[in-house]
């Protein structure tokens, strides 16, 4: 240091009489300097304590000790000198300071591009200064290992009047290891007032900053905002702005541009951990940042908030986005434990006005964790929770609470919905571990919205929306749970856990809405009960939505691509399903059940169809690969219904009946109802394994109901290969309640062209089973007719058909009618009956015809005639229809040949005698 010394005239400890004064330099000692005065310059001055200090190499102090009243002003007309050599100055010595400076730093008249203090040399101290007013920043660290604390820096001494300097409070200036502000009340900083920026780190690392309020005034109740932003991160990394401690809280609020601001590929790996951003001290009102309360442009790995208590941001209350991750460039940051868009209470809401989280062209971040302690709260911000905007991939959105409270028992609503994907592509919202699902309930508007073309491969697994956090209350969205505008998405999935609850929301469980909405899955979710799927917990409107949307798939084969579609359309007297729309085509319906509880054995009702399709076309419900087909029973009227509907395929389910296909568990009117407009669909087909069991239809608000009804001007609608039984009415009914009279030559229209059923008259079964009748209609066509057997006839008498037997193709002459004898493997018991439909080339089917009852077959039996080289062959006379054959070789393909021999009748019994041939005779009675 430099000192000024007395002479000394012996090598003694006393001073003796000196004839002048010397400054020499001792190194490495260090000083103590005091200002003790509020000149520009000249000795006692703060100039020259810079001075001073500089021209040595130790530590020296500063310290103030000017006489008076405060608060002090020291206003230098020019730049003051950095400060080149480590030096603590001290501005809390000075008399009269308690807790806030009494020594105000003013560069009002300092000249252009002045800084109020430079810090070079490393391992400076400032403390208690008020600095205002300088045309750049109010302090500006060149070098390493600072520490600014107590200081207020853009306002007066009371930290409550604005008298920013022009362009930073403090500037960290490409170094590292500074501590700015510190856990303990007299160690904060103000950084208000109206600088440019509070806090500016450029390129530098491992810097801290705690404690501070930035853009309010010192009692953190008021704005006192900088210009632009709070604090500014630019291509600096490895910084930690706050802490776990309470203490280490910055308050960064009330400023023009955002409260954080990280910006470049190089801000990587900073810590903002246990801030209040855009409210007051106490967390309890906004005092807002006109921006977003953190910014990140293009900078990746960064860590906002964490998993440990106290290290949660409370970030609500801006003027736009809560956290704002922005370009191509920010990825992989991880935000975990923050409030935003609440209280700090975390149940009250204190919205930022735009949505919570906003994602601009960011890839790859991890909003929360499968972790409980990572858990966010994104609730109560103006527009979304969560927002990505276009180009937003390979993001995960795991284990928040959107739209609810921290306990996750209150709604506490985003005002759009709670989380929005626009053109954003491969996110994952939820997933199948445990923990990762998210609560996204209460908003205003759908839980998640997709929307767009390019809003694409997104996942939405494994959470809750609609419902509290136990899954077993209501919390709805307002509008839809899942609403879909885009192609490609999966709502739900295959693998276990990655089923989201879809239940209690306003309108619809899940939409799938125009044309950009194809090719979607929805698979393995529970849509409108509570969690367990044995409890209702509908949607108000429907379950499942198609609006002008094609070729998604809903459910899958597997049990785990399952969706449970139950109890929904209370109040508003919607249903399960609805497919709405000409544009509505290709949809498939897997493997769901729909009206029944989740293991299909009780009802668990839809307001009103289990399936509702309007003017949809070409979409299948249920199909022919084992486990596709629905079980859709227990719905309050039908169990599907369609209006100006073409084309669509209905096959392989279970209509009425438990999971077991035979018990009932019927839906209240019809299984399946075509209404004006239907042509070209289909129940069932001529696949062995495309037919519906269709059954147990109810008497709700009416009835009896059929299990099929087909409609006036609804046509060419095919009803083949079920099992339909049991049912309230008949199985296939053309709009009455009874049997279509059938009329000569078919020449009729209405439903399905009025299509004339056969008659049968006779009906015999041995060791396979054969039915005689003939069939009146259209002349010169051929038609198929198909069998069925069932333990008794309906009360109508036309009969259902619970078992399929078979089919025979039979061809009309030109007088309109054509009989027929079907020979159908198998046999039927003797107490059944036997009935048949007729399909014309148009795919009219018919209405089941009258019933015939099965009788056995007779046996043949075969005596020799005495005393001749005759046979006997005789067989009851109670049948008609059935004839000899004989042949001489069984092996096959075996040709029997018609015995012409007229049979007579002689004691109850037809008998034919035939003569005894050489070698081996054969004789078979043969239904023909």
């Amino acid at each position: 240091m430099h000192k000024l010394l007395l002479f000394l005239l012996a090598s003694t400890n006393r001073y003796v009489a000196a004839l002048g004064w010397l400054l020499i330099s001792t190194p490495g000692i260090s000083a103590t300097l005091t200002v003790v005065n509020t000149l520009d310059s000249g000795p006692g001055s703060l100039r020259q304590a810079i001075l001073d200090a500089n021209a040595t190499n130790g530590l020296d102090t500063i310290i103030f000790q000017i006489s008076g009243s405060p608060p002090f002003a020291i206003s230098p007309v020019s730049p003051l000198p950095a400060l080149t050599d480590s030096a603590i100055l001290d501005a809390t010595t000075q008399p009269g300071y308690t807790s806030q400076p009494v020594v105000e730093l003013i560069g009002i008249g300092a000249g252009a591009s002045a800084v109020g203090l430079r810090l070079g040399g490393g391992g400076n101290t400032v403390r208690g200064l008020a600095i205002n007013r300088f045309d750049a920043d109010g302090i500006r660290l060149e070098s390493s290992g600072n520490v600014i604390q107590g200081n207020y820096i853009g306002t007066d001494v009371t930290g409550a009047i604005a008298r920013g300097n022009g362009q930073y409070g403090i500037f960290v200036w490409n170094v590292s290891s500074n501590s700015i502000g510190g856990p303990n009340l007299t160690e904060r900083n103000v950084f208000s007032g109206g600088n440019d920026t509070g806090i500016y780190i450029l390129n530098g690392t491992g810097n801290i900053v705690r404690g501070n309020h930035i853009g309010v005034n010192a009692a953190g109740d008021a704005a006192l905002g900088n210009r632009n932003h709070g604090l500014i991160i630019f291509n600096a990394g490895a910084n930690t702005i706050g802490g776990a401690v309470a203490g280490a809280r910055n308050l960064i609020s009330g400023n023009t541009g955002s409260g954080i601001n990280l910006n470049g590929s190089a801000s990587t790996g900073n810590v903002i951990q246990g801030n209040f951003i855009g409210v007051n001290s106490i967390g309890t009102s906004g005092v807002p940042n006109l921006g977003d309360g953190i910014t990140l442009n293009a900078a990746p790995a960064n860590f906002i908030g964490g998993t440990n208590d106290g290290e949660g941001n409370l970030i609500s209350g801006n003027g736009k986005a809560g956290i704002l991750l922005n370009g191509t460039g920010t990825r992989r940051n991880q935000i975990s434990g923050n409030f935003i868009g609440t209280d700090l209470t975390g149940t009250m809401k204190l919205a930022n006005v735009l949505a919570g989280v906003t994602l601009t062209g960011a890839s790859s971040n991890n909003i929360g964790s499968a972790l409980p302690s990572a858990r966010n709260v994104i609730s109560g911000n103006g527009q979304d929770g969560i927002f990505f905007a276009t180009n937003s991939t390979g993001n995960r959105v795991q284990g928040n609470l959107i739209g609810v409270g921290v306990h996750g028992t209150n709604a506490l609503g985003n005002g759009l919905n709670g989380v929005a994907l626009n053109s954003a592509s491969l996110n994952l919202i939820g997933g199948d571990a445990d923990g990762e699902g998210n609560v996204i309930s209460g908003n205003t508007n759908a839980g998640v919205w997709l929307f767009r073309a390019a809003a694409t491969n997104n996942s939405v697994q494994g959470n809750l929306i609609g419902t509290d956090s136990t899954g077993r209350a209501a919390l709805r969205n307002l509008t839809s749970g899942v609403l879909v505008e885009s192609p490609g998405n999966s709502i739900g999935g295959n693998t276990t856990g990655a089923g989201n609850l879809i239940s209690a929301n306003g309108h619809i469980g899940v939409w799938l809405l125009d044309t950009n909405a194809h090719d979607n899955i929805v698979a393995g979710n529970l849509i409108g009960t509570a969690l367990g799927g044995t409890n209702a917990l509908g949607n108000v409107n429907a379950g499942v939505g198609i609006t002008d949307a094609a070729n998604n798939q809903i459910g899958g084969a597997a049990p785990t691509e399952r969706n449970l579609i139950s109890a929904n359309g209370f109040p508003a007297n919607n249903g399960g399903v609805f497919i709405l729309g000409s544009k509505a085509t290709g949809n498939r319906f897997l493997g769901n059940f729909i009206g029944t509880d989740l293991h299909g054995q009780n009802a668990m009702a839809n307001r009103y169809e289990g399936i509702y399709i309007v003017g949809g076309g070409s979409n299948l419900i249920g199909g022919e690969l084992a486990g596709a087909g629905n079980l859709i029973s227990g719905n309050t009227t039908r169990g599907i219904r369609l209006t100006n509907s073409i084309g669509n395929e209905i096959r392989g389910n279970l209509l009425g009946t438990r999971l077991d296909g035979v018990t009932a568990l019927g839906n209240g009117q019809f299984n399946v109802e075509f209404e004006a407009g239907c042509r070209n669909n289909s129940v069932g087909g001529v696949s062995a394994v495309a037919g519906n069991r269709i059954a147990h239809t109810g008497t709700y608000a009416g009835g009896p109901f059929a299990g099929v009804r087909v409609r006036d001007f609804a046509t060419n609608n095919l009803i083949l290969g079920n099992a339909i039984f049991s049912n309230s009415a008949l199985a296939i009914s053309f709009s009455g309640l009874a049997a279509t009279a059938s009329d000569s030559c078919d020449g009729d229209a209405g439903a399905n062209m009025r299509q004339n059923s056969p008659v049968l008259t006779h009906a015999y079964s041995g060791a396979n089973t054969g039915v005689r009748g003939y069939l009146n209609s259209n002349p010169n066509t051929s038609y198929r007719l198909q069998f069925f057997a069932s333990p008794a006839c309906d009360a109508s008498g036309n009969g259902e058909g619970q078992l399929y037997l078979g089919d025979k193709i039979v061809t009309t002459g030109t007088a309109c009618s054509n009989s027929f004898v079907a020979t159908l493997p198998g046999a039927v018991p003797a107490d059944h009956v036997i009935t048949a439909t007729a399909t014309d080339l148009a795919n009219n089917t018919s209405e089941f015809s009258a019933c015939r009852p099965v009788a056995s077959a007779p046996s043949l039996n075969i005596a020799a005639v005495a005393e001749s080289d005759q046979l006997s062959l005789s067989w009851t006379d109670t049948v008609t229809g059935f004839v000899i054959k004989e042949t001489d070789n069984l092996t096959p393909p075996v040709q029997w040949n018609l015995v012409t021999n007229i049979p007579i009748v002689l004691n109850g019994q037809f008998v034919v005698t035939v003569s005894v041939e050489p070698g081996n005779r054969f004789y078979l009675l043969s239904f023909e």
